[in-house]
């Protein structure tokens, strides 16, 4: 308010001496122009003057001299350089310790913004994923990266990883996670897992190898052990003794086939298998009678199957999903209860459930229960024969076929396994 009297009050002797020397001159009207014209130059002075010193970055040291309300006009203006001044001052700070914490991370890290153009890089991850510091900033890592699972792991939105050999050396395998630091920034961390995988490829090779080279020998001492047991001049000892070994190649015979299965399943991680359009309501009919040919099934059975529902996938990858889980329900659930498998649309899902009334997992189980070979201590306290391979092999076949297996289970109160298909047809239904 005060320049803004300030200014009337300037107009108003501007306009006082005008009258005063129109009075004495005789010449009113012209006078009163010609000093409103005086005012109109030394404003428009005052506007230029103000408007270069703005344009050269508001010094400080130069601040002109307006008066009135261009003093609150400069006022406004140095006071916005000062709060400029003070958030560069802070970012900076900021910038320092965003940097400090980069450069503490263990791991190599790539540093992108919203359009997955390059922010920062340390050394480590640089040297690499071949990169250069200085001259690749600004350029979308996927234009120098070209990989498929990194273009499509940046569209996420969520965390998530993925393997990759270096650019560096072809030799190297590299784990790269993706995390979001907040809505423009993400962080590459990157991870040399050289040594694990090839260990992991190792131990596929191995167990592999080891399987093929003892069927064929198990197989011919399983036909002996037939044999003998069919000779009726062996005393009764004997053929228990026969009996029981028989019955242990059989169990032996089991686990190298579930080994040759699981050995198949992740040899064949990254190759593509022929899939068709696969009916899991004619498997699980196929199943359900299999395993009442060849065990005692006591259990009763209810079936939900939408017969007009399939998935696409491979054959006997989801047949060994059905067998495996139904099988485990058997083993697993009491002589007189109830094991439910349905087969219909949720979510927008194809979803495969089987339901059980058994014992039930804890959550330790549940986070365990699809690593080979672990089988829980009560399981094997109460002597339930089985190889520890069935689950490992119903997650393996599920994630070939682009399913998910999710487990929901309570002690003493059952479990529900729920394979859910993203690749599926659901048939039209003609009306007659």
């Amino acid at each position: 308010m005060n320049n803004q009297y300030q200014e009337k009050l300037r107009l108003f002797w501007v306009i006082f001496f005008a009258m005063i020397a129109g009075f004495f001159t005789g010449y009113f009207w012209q006078m009163l122009v010609l000093f409103l014209l005086a005012y109109i130059i030394w404003m428009l002075d005052r506007f230029f003057e103000i408007e270069t010193w703005l344009s050269s970055g508001v010094s400080f040291d130069h601040t002109p001299f307006g008066g009135g309300l261009w003093d609150r006009y400069i006022s406004h203006a140095i006071r916005q350089k000062k709060e400029l001044i003070e958030q560069k001052k802070r970012n900076q700070k900021l910038m320092v310790r965003f940097n400090e914490i980069l450069r503490s991370f263990p791991y190599p890290t790539v540093v992108i913004n919203a359009h997955n153009e390059i922010q920062w890089i340390n050394k480590r991850a640089a040297k690499m994923l071949n990169l250069q510091r200085k001259k690749d900033i600004g350029i979308p890592i996927n234009n120098i990266i070209r990989h498929q699972d990194l273009s499509e792991k940046l569209n996420d939105d969520g965390a998530s990883e993925f393997q990759l050999l270096s650019p560096s050396n072809n030799k190297v395998v590299l784990m790269v996670a993706i995390s979001r630091l907040n809505r423009n920034i993400r962080i590459l961390s990157v991870r040399d897992i050289s040594e694990r995988y090839y260990l992991e490829n190792l131990r596929k090779n191995f167990i592999a190898n080891a399987s093929h080279e003892m069927r064929t020998p198990l197989t011919i001492i399983t036909g002996y052990l037939e044999m003998l047991s069919q000779n009726d001049s062996l005393d009764e000892h004997a053929k228990n003794m026969i009996s029981t070994a028989y019955e242990h190649s059989g169990r032996m015979n089991d686990l190298i086939k579930d080994l040759l299965l699981l050995s198949g399943l992740e040899q064949n991680n990254n190759l593509e298998t022929e899939k068709e359009q696969v009916s899991v309501d004619d498997i699980t009919s196929e199943v359900l009678n299999d395993l009442q040919n060849v065990k005692e099934v006591s259990q009763t059975f209810e079936t939900k199957l939408n017969t007009h529902l399939s998935v696409k996938g491979v054959r006997y990858q989801i047949y060994s999903i059905v067998y495996n889980l139904v099988e485990n329900a058997v083993k697993y659930s009491k002589s007189s209860g109830i094991i439910k498998i349905v087969w219909e649309l949720e979510n927008d899902k194809a979803c495969l459930k089987i339901i059980d009334q058994g014992t039930g997992l804890d959550q330790t189980q549940i986070s365990r229960i699809t690593q080979p070979f672990y089988r829980a201590s009560h399981v094997q306290s109460e002597g339930i024969q089985g190889t520890g391979l069935g689950m490992s092999i119903v997650k393996q076949s599920a994630q070939r076929n682009n399913g998910q297996l999710v487990i929901t289970s309570e002690i003493n109160h059952g479990s529900e396994f729920k394979i859910m298909f993203d690749d599926y047809h659901l048939q039209t239904q003609v009306a007659v």
